[in-house]
């Protein structure tokens, strides 16, 4: 989103019938980028802050995490990916 100078995506998936919209920038090195949306648990109507990084590795391969935050406060891994390019 150009006007914002923050770039945009959704998520959905087959844990919950939320459609994620989400924010974010790549750090100064411009190697990752974090994203930040509000959504549900999976499997609970408990709304929470929710964080994801795409990082750039070596050889060409992309490193996918999504946190989110606990009712107790504390962070969970909910996913991590690595991609592969393929030849």
């Amino acid at each position: 989103d150009p006007k914002k100078e923050k770039y945009v995506a959704t998520w959905v998936d087959s844990m919950s019938c939320t459609l994620f919209a989400m924010e974010g920038r790549y750090d100064d090195a411009g190697k990752v980028l974090t994203m930040h949306h509000e959504g549900p648990i999976p499997g609970t109507d408990h709304v929470t802050q929710w964080r994801s990084t795409h990082e750039e590795l070596e050889d060409g391969k992309l490193k996918f995490e999504m946190f989110f935050n606990m009712p107790d406060g504390n962070e969970a891994k909910s996913m991590s990916y690595i991609y592969t390019r393929a030849q």
